[in-house]
């Protein structure tokens, strides 16, 4: 018995009485009942009125205590400029207003596209520091709540789905945290941040919560405004006296060691990267040199290597074009996969990169490479900061070469005075020895005091003839009048008796007024060359005839000899070659590992001998069995390289193609295995799935019949589920089964005769309840009424079926399908067209592979399993016809089936 609880007319309640009895309620009962809802109903009405009290006190309160907390962040983030320090106080307010496992809070670049600092507190923190300077790009939800200025929310199973295509969201995800709230910084109408909560609740975030975190942003987004400014303003100050002390540095000493070390130090105030190379240029132009690399070590040539300019296109382009360029990202991954040079640099995780020519009076005398782990960690602001540090350092380096040019000038000459195995030699107008260098003392075994103030006369094999000073005066007045340069062959007597043979030059020496005063000279010694020249005539020839390529390099790497053998073996000239460096033999694609280690094995002095790459004039590849021999000098030097090297191409290849043929049959025998293997799973559990998946049908059929009447609208409908996920799988079972049969030639056709129009309008029958789901239509258009084909009945429906499913799945909502017959010849032609998202050239290709299924997104989102096109095919070609299909891509497809046999009626 149920009876009301009134009070002044208004219903507070019930009063439920209950009895085992059968209908023991009377009128008496009744009336007992309502005088006591009339004696309860003030005590209840009162209860009610105090809880409405307790709760709208409670609810003031919390709007009072949360205006207390959101006034307290407007007075913390007033109170300071240190961003970090509003960040940790702003925390402990945050937690009274919202729920929060985990605390974010980003500001953005000055162009608002990317992540610039992020501070963060609570689950999940995956950087070291609160407040790390970083460059990062948006992801989807970021940008979301950025591009609108409004607040984004993400909670529940929908969350967790989405979060699943984006790598970073689904990273929260995986630390637990399964619901976010992003809240936008606004400042003066632009966005500068971004503050995001996230929690381990599904659904810790509504209405209030947003309306709580905009106020929250609104108090935040000042600090961060302000902070932002002081932070630009104190980095350009930064800026400015960085690049001022790396003014001072270079300026400071020509040593350019000394310099690189004072510019790197101020050089990582400036700009972010993980690798740093100045490169500087030869002379000649034709050759870099690496003089400072720093960073990353990404296994290419080490500092002070010497490298052909074209070995980096990208950092010609620097020389060439004397303009900044950088890459970053999927621009610069798309660009090293044809750039050796670049990709081993990529490879070792340096994904971005900002090159700078380094200009002195008009010429681009060297490069500045910053490369960054970082993707596109380079723009505008960077490229402005890197054009004053090449600026600065270009002076340094042009300023350093003068100087190392001078210096080297002024060394060699007094080196080749003084200790050159040239003999150096000075005489006065008659004829007098007034200056000889070690050299010219040590060939004639006399010292400098015992030569000097003799005449030439007394060294030479002739020294008794009483005619000399006739000579003498003679010679000399003939150099005096005549001033010409006399070269040739002389023979002078050393200090113990043997002959000691000359190659000589001499000119005469003039005063300031033109007078001569006496021949000045060099010479060489060809002594031992004399002796030696048979030898070396008998050595040279044994070279250029010999079979394998010999190569001799200089300490720079610079040819300096080829033998014939060379020349045949890699199509170069003699004039292609010498003088260049070594490198122009080595493949383009690299092999730099080996490169590099054969050149450290042989300047530790040892001998080098291996295998090795190498590219001939034409561009191909021939492998050598090669050394390379360091030969030196007394003093102990390195003073060349000989290298000897076989062609063993043909013979490599030939064992690699025997080893090649020998895995290919072990492949070919262990797929054919692997291939009967799987036919033989695919018949197994395609049978042993028939049987209950046919059982599951034929039962959810008869309960979805309802003849009891007692199943409920969703029972059915979940019924219907069944029935038709059932029918899904059988429909997977028999396109197994047929591809089984089809890969083991057991497919089989029964041909009678049916007739074509029947087949189509059955199958848009059976389709159609499908397609209008989706607002779709299919139209029919036949031109083969009463034509009757030789074909099997069943197995035309089933391509039929595939093409039609397959346009109304891969077309948009609202679309239209086109079926059309026509009879050509003594065949028939069925085409299906749909104004679908059509295929690229690469799923055309493709299409008839079994299990081959498009990459694209909008594809891999339906199901499917890519055998109904294979089978398609198949069954098509068992009728003796042909399946083509014709598309263009976001347009369409159109599928043409040709099947010959028409009969004549």
């Amino acid at each position: 018995m149920f009876v009301p609880v009134v009070f002044q007319g208004t219903t507070v309640g019930n009063l439920v009485f209950r009895s085992r009895q059968a209908d023991p309620y009377g009128d008496e009962h009744v009336r007992l009942a309502e005088q006591i809802a009339a004696q309860l109903s003030g005590v209840i009405a009162s209860s009610q009125q105090r809880q409405l009290i307790q709760s709208e006190s409670s609810e003031r309160q919390r709007l009072a205590d949360e205006q207390r907390r959101i006034a307290e962040i407007g007075r913390v983030v007033s109170s300071t400029l240190d961003l970090d320090e509003v960040f940790a106080k702003f925390n402990v307010e945050a937690r009274g207003l919202l729920p929060f496992d985990r605390v974010v809070l980003i500001t953005l670049t000055e162009d608002y596209s990317k992540v610039d600092r992020e501070l963060i507190n609570g689950v999940g923190r995956d950087i070291t520091n609160i407040g790390d300077k970083l460059v990062s790009n948006l992801n989807q939800f970021q940008s979301e709540a950025i591009n609108t200025g409004k607040p984004v929310i993400r909670r529940g199973d929908e969350f967790l789905e989405e979060a699943k295509t984006i790598p970073s969201e689904q990273k929260r995800v995986d630390d637990g945290l399964n619901s976010v709230l992003m809240s936008p910084l606004v400042w003066q109408g632009n966005v500068i941040g971004l503050i995001t909560f996230r929690s381990t609740s599904l659904y810790a975030y509504g209405e209030h919560e947003v309306s709580l975190a905009i106020q929250i942003s609104a108090q935040i987004a000042g600090a961060v405004a302000a902070a932002n400014q002081y932070w630009l303003l104190e980095s350009e100050y930064q800026q400015r006296e960085r690049i001022a002390e790396i003014g001072r540095i270079v300026s400071s000493t020509l040593d350019l060691d000394e310099v690189f070390a004072g510019f790197l130090k101020e050089v990582r105030g400036l700009l972010q990267f993980d690798r740093i190379a100045i490169i500087t240029l030869s002379q000649d132009g034709s050759n870099v040199v690496d003089n400072l690399v720093d960073g990353v070590d990404s296994n290419s040539a080490p500092a002070g290597a010497v490298l052909s300019i074209d070995d980096n296109p990208l950092q010609k382009r620097v020389f060439d074009e004397a303009t900044e360029i950088v890459l970053g990202g999927e621009e610069y991954q798309a660009f090293v996969e044809n750039e050796p040079a670049e990709k081993v640099r990529f490879d070792a995780g340096l994904v971005s990169v900002l090159m700078s020519p380094m200009l002195w009076q008009g010429e681009v005398i060297g490069v500045i490479n910053f490369r960054s782990k970082q993707e596109n960690a380079y723009g505008s602001k960077e490229i402005e900061i890197a054009k004053q540090i090449s600026a600065q350092i270009a002076g340094a380096v042009a300023m350093s070469n003068q100087y190392r040019l001078l210096e080297e000038s002024e060394t060699n000459y007094r080196g080749m005075v003084e200790n050159s195995h040239i003999l150096v030699w000075r005489m006065d107008s008659e004829g007098r020895f007034t200056y000889v260098n070690k050299s010219l003392e040590e060939a004639l075994g006399y010292s400098a005091d015992e030569i000097l103030g003799q005449q030439y006369t007394q060294f030479t094999p002739n020294r008794d003839n009483p005619n000399n000073d006739k000579e003498i005066r003679e010679h000399f007045a003939e150099r005096a009048k005549n001033n010409y340069v006399r070269a040739g062959t002389t023979v002078y007597l050393h200090k113990n008796g043997s002959e000691v043979h000359f190659a000589f030059s001499s000119s005469p020496l003039l005063d300031s007024d033109g007078n001569f005063v006496g021949i000045r000279g060099t010479a060489l010694d060809v002594t031992a060359e004399r002796v030696a020249q048979d030898a070396i005539k008998i050595q040279t020839a044994a070279i250029e005839a010999a079979s394998d390529a010999v190569i001799i390099l200089m300490p720079d790497t610079s040819i300096t000899y080829v033998n014939e053998a060379f020349i045949e073996q890699t199509g170069y000239s003699r004039d292609d070659v010498i003088g260049k460096p070594s490198s122009i033999l080595r493949t383009i694609d690299g092999d730099q590992d080996n490169y590099l280690d054969t050149w450290k094995v042989v300047q530790q002095g040892r001998i080098w001998r291996g295998t090795q790459l190498s590219r001939r004039k034409d561009g191909s590849v021939i492998t050598l069995d090669a050394s390379l021999n360091p030969i030196f000098a007394e003093d102990g030097t390195i003073s060349s390289y000989v290298s000897i090297r076989r062609d063993v191409t043909e013979r490599i290849q030939a064992e690699q193609d025997r080893q090649a043929r020998a895995e290919l049959d072990a492949k070919n025998q262990q797929l054919l295995e692997i291939d009967k293997q799987r036919e033989e799973f695919f018949s197994s559990v395609s049978h042993e799935l028939r049987t209950p998946l046919t059982a599951v049908t034929a039962f959810s059929d008869i309960l979805s019949r309802n003849r009891d009447g007692n199943l409920s609208s969703t029972q059915i409908d979940q019924l219907e589920v069944i029935k038709r996920n059932s029918r899904s799988l059988i429909i997977l079972v028999e396109d197994m089964l047929d591809m089984s049969r089809v890969n083991s030639r057991s497919l089989r056709i029964e041909r009678e005769p049916v007739e074509i129009n029947e087949i189509v309008i059955s199958t848009v029958e059976s389709l159609e309840p499908t397609a209008r789901e989706r607002l779709q239509a299919i139209e029919v258009q036949l031109n083969t009424e009463g034509i009757l084909v030789d074909a099997d009945k069943g197995r035309l429906v089933q391509v039929l079926s595939n093409l039609i499913t397959n346009a109304s799945k891969y077309s948009p909502d609202n679309s239209s399908i086109k079926i059309c017959t026509d009879v050509i010849d003594d065949s028939i032609e069925l085409r299906v067209v749909d104004s679908g998202f059509g295929m690229s050239n690469e799923d055309l290709r493709m299409i008839f592979s079994p299990f081959y299924r498009s990459k694209r997104d909008e594809i891999q989102t339906k199901p499917g399993t890519g055998l109904g096109m294979a089978i398609s095919k198949t069954l098509i070609e068992l009728h003796d016809g042909k399946i083509e299909v014709e598309s263009t891509l976001n347009v369409g497809t159109t599928v043409i089936v040709t099947i010959p046999g028409v009969i004549d009626q």
